[in-house]
């Protein structure tokens, strides 16, 4: 990985945490599934929506949901999204993202 704002580290570690819940035998075979279907970690935030599929591919829809819910509550938390519960992964991603763009845009700064 390379280039990661604060922003985008946070994100990843609330992933992580979400992928703890499997444990840690688990977390490494959802890692080996994801990047052995195209999903590396370091193209996570660019493609969410595949993540969340590559989830389901190994979890189910039902376990899936279980982890992304995690995840999602996790970033509501970090970054202090208003409806934080209700919303999924792709959508607290999303939110993130475009609150940080409209962020450096305000104030025209470049993030590290």
């Amino acid at each position: 990985m390379r280039n990661e704002s604060e922003t985008d580290l946070k994100i990843l570690r609330c992933i992580e945490d979400g992928l703890n819940l499997l444990g840690d035998g688990g977390k490494k075979a959802a890692n080996y599934y994801l990047e052995k279907n195209g999903i590396k970690k370091e193209e996570i935030l660019a493609k969410p929506e595949t993540f969340r599929k590559g989830l389901e591919g190994i979890l189910g829809e039902k376990g899936a949901k279980i982890i992304e819910s995690w995840i999602a509550e996790k970033l509501s938390l970090t970054f202090d999204l208003k409806l934080g519960s209700r919303l999924s992964f792709v959508e607290a991603v999303s939110k993130i993202k475009a609150e940080r763009e409209k962020l450096l845009r305000t104030f025209q700064i470049q993030e590290k």
